[in-house]
């Protein structure tokens, strides 16, 4: 899991010094020119060989005590993640914030790197978290020969420490990449201590602590000098962000609400459009917009709410 450890060798001549490189290379090799102390010994380098080879320049210290790399620094991210894994011993998966660097969903801070094994401290090292947590082999996926927990059991392990912006990033990513377990994931999340965020935004259960973006619009239609909004309040029975009773004008903020995909366009198309029967004209910014310039967002408002009074 955090690395493949060998046991044996196809090589007739495997404890001779040629083979004895040999079958380091082919370790390397599977492990992105990254070993473990406990893997050179096992191979036949005793210590001293490695401490030889370290001051000559031949191997490589890593941030993680204990691994080395086969080639030259510097490591790329993932290289980094896998060594952090190494140093764990097996099994060991690179989970948390580090599993969405494997798995492509998001670009969090490389340290510190985030290993889940059964039999870990779950204390903090240096440059490196350790969480104390059996993983199920279906809760595991991996990229780049690094076996890494699964989207769905990465994105329940960030629920507890994720913000709920962060949560729904995490989850369109994964869902637009087709790696995203639907079921597993509902699975889950239900189970989950802690998790109530991810729970809000699979099952549409009310957020109660509105996100930066949707306080960060509302202090910009004070400055441009809008009225008072209504915050979700439910203007012909439909609940929305923001609306104005005696402007007719609703403001929803469009962020990355996961239970979503076609359902949820189509729930927000029938919602604007009854609004709008009923009188009401609709405005709606991304999230993206807001955090570039929330100014402009009520600006905008402003001149659409007074534009046919």
């Amino acid at each position: 899991m955090g690395g493949e450890w060998f046991n044996g060798s196809a090589y007739p001549e495997e404890w001779t010094t040629r083979g004895r490189e040999r079958r380091l290379q082919v370790l390397g090799g599977r492990q992105m020119h990254l070993v473990a102390a406990a893997q050179l010994t096992s191979l036949g380098f005793g210590k001293s060989v490695v401490h030889d080879r370290v001051a000559a320049g031949r191997w490589f210290e890593t941030p993680f005590a204990g691994v080395y790399s086969l080639a030259p620094p510097p490591l790329s991210r993932l290289q980094t993640i896998r060594a952090g894994a190494l140093s764990c011993g097996h099994p060991s998966l690179p989970s948390h914030w580090s599993a969405t660097e494997v798995l492509e969903i998001a670009e969090p801070p490389l340290y510190p790197v985030h290993i889940t094994r059964p039999g870990g401290n779950g204390r903090r090292r240096t440059n490196l978290v350790v969480h104390r947590s059996h993983v199920p082999p279906c809760d595991t996926t991996g990229r780049d020969g690094i076996l890494c927990t699964s989207a769905a059991r990465t994105i329940v392990d960030l629920a507890a420490i994720a913000s709920p912006e962060e949560l729904e990033r995490i989850l369109i990513a994964a869902d637009s990449l087709r790696i995203l377990n639907h079921r597993r994931l509902e699975e889950l999340a239900r189970d989950r201590r802690g998790a109530k965020a991810l729970r809000s935004l699979l099952f549409g259960a009310p957020i109660t602590v509105r996100s930066g973006r949707e306080t960060e619009l509302l202090q910009a239609f004070r400055r441009a000098g809008l009225p008072e909004p209504i915050v979700n309040g439910f203007p012909e029975g439909f609940e929305v962000d923001y609306h104005w009773k005696e402007l007719r004008v609703v403001v929803e903020l469009d962020g990355y609400r996961f239970h979503g995909g076609r359902e949820r366009m189509n729930s927000d198309r029938e919602r604007d459009q009854m609004l709008a029967l009923a009188g009401w004209r609709t405005l709606r910014f991304t999230r993206d917009q807001v955090a570039a310039d929330a100014d402009e967002c009520a600006r905008r408002t402003a001149a659409f709410a007074y534009l046919y009074l």
